[in-house]
């Protein structure tokens, strides 16, 4: 019996919302061109002080059970945040 629906199903991308302007680095460290000549950037991301890998994955995860509409949780209360 061949095996069925497996697979990656879908994808979630998370982009911190602070990004810093290569340009202006640039300025800051005296290194005209070497972000936006030398590595193609415009713009560098970066997370606030309260976020970390694990609450990246929990938010990328959190977006991907909405979206999908899956329920994970036995809990009534808690799946009706969702």
């Amino acid at each position: 019996m061949p095996v069925e629906d497996i697979g990656i199903k879908a994808i979630q991308i998370y982009f911190p919302k602070n990004y810093v302007a290569q340009d202006e680095l640039e300025k800051y460290d005296g290194n005209e061109g070497k972000y936006t000549k030398g590595l193609g950037q415009d713009e560098m991301a970066f997370c606030y002080d309260n976020e970390d890998v694990n609450s990246i994955a929990l938010t990328v995860t959190a977006n991907l059970l909405k979206e999908y509409d899956v329920t994970f949780c036995l809990d009534y209360e808690y799946s009706k945040l969702f």
